[in-house]
């Protein structure tokens, strides 16, 4: 089937492959014996972790998602990504080094809860530079609240509103009146003055790659 598929891989996606080292020597085992073309997604710890990152390189895996969300040391901490910015970077050094970066895409997300200008600047920012350095593809995605999310469980304490019936709404990720209702400290039209400043990135750093939805 992997030859009727758009990209022609094999792509495992759950809460993520390389949390387990087992798991990802077997399957460098079986790829490198009939010849796979894997997409994963990783971890920047895992990436960091020389027995894990051996194995995907066996892989060879034609595409690597890893989530960094967000570019600057508070957002980490509050997202509980137990990693830092010294951390990132390492990692896409690494990829760098082995030829893996260029294959290798860091998702960010904008707007989150506590999140003004400064912030999503300062993250946009970060996976600019850290594009440019490593030669590594960058998404940037607006923050969504999604249906049993804990933002969402937990929406008063956010200040966000967030109603059952929002999400009945055609394309209601997209909706400027939820936006506004789900980024206390972002208005939509604050949120699209912020992308006057990516325009200026991407002029900076012409050869990365953005990807993403970065529309409200």
């Amino acid at each position: 089937f992997i030859n009727r598929s758009s990209r022609g891989a094999l792509y495992i996606t759950d809460d993520c492959f390389t949390a387990s080292p087992r798991r990802v020597a077997a399957a460098a085992s079986v790829v490198e014996e009939e010849n796979l073309s894997i997409a994963l997604e990783a971890r920047v710890a895992d990436i960091l972790r020389d027995e894990i990152f051996e194995d995907i390189r066996r892989i060879r895996p034609v595409k690597i998602e890893i989530g960094a969300e967000c570019g600057y040391p508070e957002g980490l901490s509050r997202v509980g990504k137990g990693i830092t910015i010294e951390e990132i970077n390492k990692a896409a050094g690494r990829l760098k080094e082995t030829q893996l970066a260029e294959k290798t895409r860091f998702s960010f997300v904008m707007g989150l809860p506590w999140e003004g200008r400064r912030e999503v600047t300062a993250t946009m920012k970060f996976a600019a530079e850290l594009g440019a350095k490593a030669g590594a593809h960058i998404q940037l995605n607006w923050f969504t609240c999604y249906p049993r999310s804990p933002v969402q469980q937990n929406a008063a304490q956010w200040k966000i509103d967030i109603r059952p019936e929002d999400y009945d709404r055609p394309f209601w990720w997209k909706d400027v009146e939820i936006f506004n209702r789900t980024h206390p400290k972002l208005s939509a039209e604050k949120a699209l003055d912020t992308l006057s400043y990516l325009e200026l990135l991407k002029k900076i750093y012409p050869d990365i790659a953005f990807e993403g939805l970065l529309g409200t």
